[in-house]
């Protein structure tokens, strides 16, 4: 099936127009009596600190029961094989899941660095 030109432009300009609608909706939010949203806190920490995290990357946070700080002395972050140093001096992440990771960090998934010899 072939579309002629002046009918494509038609169609993406009806979509633009209903893209703007949409995001116009949106941003009025109703213009009832709500409270608007407070604004979130950062962490006094930036490597604790999930505020942009997505609610997906977060929620595999918790399946991995990720924690800030090891009860397990030999198993922190900085020795997993699935950690990722701050190239920075910052926080490190993981392969796992978004967002920051501290390096006293543990979750159910820590792997041994493989040795280097």
């Amino acid at each position: 099936m072939s579309i002629s030109r002046k009918d494509f432009l038609k169609k993406v300009g009806l979509l633009s127009v209903a893209g703007v609608g949409t995001a116009a909706l949106a941003a009025c939010g109703g213009g009832g009596s709500e409270k608007p949203a407070e604004p979130k806190k950062m962490a006094a920490d930036p490597c604790k600190d999930t505020s942009g995290v997505p609610a997906a990357e977060l929620q595999k946070r918790t399946t991995f029961k990720y924690v800030d700080a090891s009860a397990d002395p030999a198993k922190h972050c900085s020795g997993c094989a699935l950690y990722k140093a701050p190239a920075d001096g910052g926080c490190g992440g993981c392969t796992l899941f978004a967002g920051p990771v501290t390096q006293n960090g543990y979750c159910t998934a820590w792997a041994a660095k493989p040795e280097m010899g």
